[in-house]
C-alpha cells in the first residue's frame, strides 16, 4: 500500500499573546511563546530562552521512527535560508515524512536567519543513538535553534542553578528542565551576550528503552 505523504507544515500566524512579561512559573530569563514569531523574544535584554510548545501532527509522530530506523545519516548544510527546502528534499531519503521535514526545518531556520538579521544559516538534522553532548555546557554561538522530532528534548539549568551548582554532573534531578519533544526552542550562547548569562545546557542521557533522538540544530553562519 503506498502511503500518502505528510503536509508541510503550516504558514505561522502573527503572534497575540507574546509579550516580553515572565511566563508563569518560569525563570525570569526564560519566555514560553504562542507562536514561531515569539520566539523573536529571545532578543530582549535578559532573556537567554524563548520556546514555543506545539504538537507534531499525528501522521508524522506515526512515520518518523522508521526514517530514524532506518539509519537516517547526517544532514548538515550551510546555504542560504531561502534554498534550504529544496536542499533538504535532495538531501533527506525519500518517504511519506521526507516532504514535511525539509518544510518544518527551513521554516524553523527562516526564522532563526530573520531572529539574527543573516541569509545564511548552518542547520544539522541528526538521528542520535547515544549519549552526545551529555554535560551541562553552554554553546560557542551566539544564538542557536533547536528542536527534537523524535526522543526526549534538550535538557537546560535556571540561572540561579549554574551558579548554584556550576557546569557539573552534581545538579539534582528535580533541577533540571528538559524541552518538550515537538517544542522548538531559540537560546543565546556564549558569543550572544555581554556581561550576562548564556543558556547552559545539554543532550539528555540515554536510558534503557529511549527512542534514537532526531535533533535539528541550527545556528547563524560566521561568514
Amino acid at each position: 500500500m503506498v502511503q500518502a505523504a505528510v503536509r508541510g507544515p503550516d504558514v505561522a500566524r502573527p503572534a497575540t499573546g507574546d509579550v516580553a512579561r515572565p511566563s508563569k512559573g518560569l525563570p525570569v530569563h526564560v519566555r514560553e511563546v504562542d507562536s514561531v514569531e515569539g520566539l523573536a523574544l529571545i532578543r530582549r535584554p535578559g532573556i537567554n530562552l524563548a520556546f514555543w510548545p506545539r504538537a507534531l501532527p499525528a501522521e508524522v509522530v506515526t512515520h518518523l521512527p522508521a526514517m530514524v530506523s532506518a539509519g537516517l545519516a547526517l544532514v548538515r548544510c550551510e546555504v542560504s535560508s531561502d534554498a534550504l527546502e529544496a536542499e533538504l528534499r535532495h538531501r533527506l531519503p525519500p518517504g511519506p515524512c521526507r516532504d514535511w521535514l525539509a518544510a518544518d526545518a527551513a521554516m524553523l531556520a527562516r526564522t532563526l536567519a530573520q531572529i539574527a538579521g543573516t541569509r545564511r544559516v548552518v542547520l544539522r538534522i541528526e538521528a542520535i543513538a547515544g549519549d552526545a553532548c551529555r554535560l551541562f555546557h553552554a554553546d560557542a554561538v551566539a544564538s542557536r535553534l533547536v528542536t527534537t522530532y523524535e526522543g526526549r528534548g534538550t535538557q537546560w539549568l535556571a540561572n540561579a542553578d549554574v551558579e548554584a551548582y556550576g557546569n557539573g554532573g552534581d545538579v539534582p534531578e528535580d533541577r533540571i528542565q528538559e524541552i518538550a519533544t515537538g517544542t522548538v526552542a531559540v537560546f543565546r550562547g556564549l558569543r550572544g551576550v555581554t556581561g550576562g548569562h548564556p543558556l547552559v545546557h545539554r543532550s539528555p542521557p540515554r536510558r534503557p528503552g529511549d527512542p534514537v533522538r532526531l535533533f535539528l540544530a541550527v545556528d547563524p553562519a560566521t561568514h
